[in-house]
């Protein structure tokens, strides 16, 4: 069966917290990025929706305190446009996994995503306190708390602005951006998408002004040729929206019926009654994968007494479980019956694409527990007779 028996999944993100931290490498400072703790973020999906939204904390992409904050927009202006090494982005670039499960928790999707992340500059403001840092910065005597001051409005837009990108497709785009401009690299073209996108609405959208573009290609990129300025733009525009989204395929749910007849065999072929059916313990026992993809055992108790008295013919019931999500089992079906002392009357196991799991027989002998009757012999007419004494010391 292709007919998923719930309507919601759990998707569990495993995002990866950092910080950036300031190091001294031969004898000058340098800032890179250390890998903190991994975060669980849980989100409920309705099979019903083709769409999700998940909202990531930016610190920890970047950080908690103002220190990190500020340390990852200086890394960002120490890697260059230029620079040809293979993976410049690998210190603003993240690996998270999603596992996919139902409301008990039992796992039967799990993959893991790229991305990449930076800072969305279209607004003015961005570009006014960048300007204003400058100016501070160039002084003679620094007004250490003017810069400090703008170091953490600088800070607060950094928080509300940061952004992730699908790694896989910024890759692909990434590399036709190098055939029109082969002198920049990858950070020059996230560059160029971050200053193209406006994150004032909490939504990123395509944001452009004609004239403001080329006057910034011609200032960070040397661009003016008007057929690479074009080629470039619709670029970005078109593969805006692909750049931002980060598909999670919920794989097909299978499920399995398990159902069969039980019958109770006596030696003379009498007829039993329904209770006779509840000393039987009928269970099915598996393992599933849970968070964390570890196996778990679970089982099922079948309950006789939702069986109405009229399905009871020859000695024989029906019974059938709740389906089985088999994407979730990490073992075989275990089928068992035991009787009301524990012992083991009958088992068998199943690949959960055996067929024969929705026409199970089972026999079991007639098991009866022994009842133990009140002596019929005369009670003593005085009655039980009592021991009295005392205890002494020694």
């Amino acid at each position: 069966s292709t007919v998923a028996p719930f309507k919601t999944v759990n998707l569990n993100f495993e995002i990866p917290a950092f910080e950036f931290i300031t190091t001294i490498i031969e004898n000058k400072p340098s800032v890179e990025r250390n890998k903190i703790e991994i975060e669980s973020i849980n989100i409920f999906q309705s099979l019903e929706k083709n769409k999700y939204s998940l909202n990531i904390p930016n610190e920890l992409l970047i950080g908690i305190s103002e220190i990190s904050c500020l340390n990852f927009w200086k890394y960002l202006s120490q890697i260059g446009f230029r620079n040809k090494e293979s993976d410049i982005l690998g210190s603003i670039s993240i690996r998270y996994a999603v596992q996919i499960s139902d409301d008990q928790e039992n796992l039967f999707g799990n993959h893991t995503q790229n991305a990449i992340y930076s800072i969305a500059t279209s607004s003015t403001r961005y570009w006014e306190l960048i300007d204003r840092l400058k100016v501070t910065s160039s002084r003679e005597i620094v007004d250490e708390e003017a810069e400090t001051k703008l170091e953490l409005e600088l800070t607060d837009y950094i928080k509300e602005n940061i952004f992730l990108l699908n790694k896989n497709v910024f890759k692909e785009v990434a590399a036709e951006f190098k055939t029109v401009v082969p002198a920049l690299n990858e950070y020059a073209f996230l560059y160029l998408v971050s200053h193209l996108t406006d994150l004032s609405t909490g939504n990123p959208v395509f944001e452009i002004d004609a004239e403001e573009i080329k006057v910034f290609l011609k200032t960070h990129f040397d661009i003016e040729k008007a057929t690479i300025v074009k080629s470039t733009i619709r670029l970005v525009k078109e593969n805006f929206h692909s750049l931002f989204d980060f598909p999670v395929s919920v794989p097909e749910i299978k499920t399995v019926e398990i159902k069969g007849t039980f019958k109770i065999a006596t030696s003379d072929n009498a007829p039993i009654g329904l209770s006779d059916f509840n000393f039987y313990d009928l269970a099915v026992e598996y393992s599933t994968r849970v968070k964390g993809n570890e196996a778990e055992p679970a089982s099922i108790n079948f309950n006789w007494s939702n069986v109405p008295t009229t399905e009871l013919n020859n000695n024989t019931l029906p019974f059938s479980f709740d389906s089985l999500i088999t994407n979730a089992l990490d073992s075989v079906i275990h089928i068992r019956v035991k009787g009301y002392d524990g012992s083991l009357l009958w088992e068998n196991e199943y690949a959960a694409t055996n067929p024969n799991l929705q026409k199970l027989k089972i026999e079991v002998p007639l098991l009866q527990p022994l009842v133990i009757s009140p002596s019929r012999e005369p009670q003593p007419i005085a009655g039980n007779k009592k021991l009295n004494g005392k205890v002494v010391e020694i």
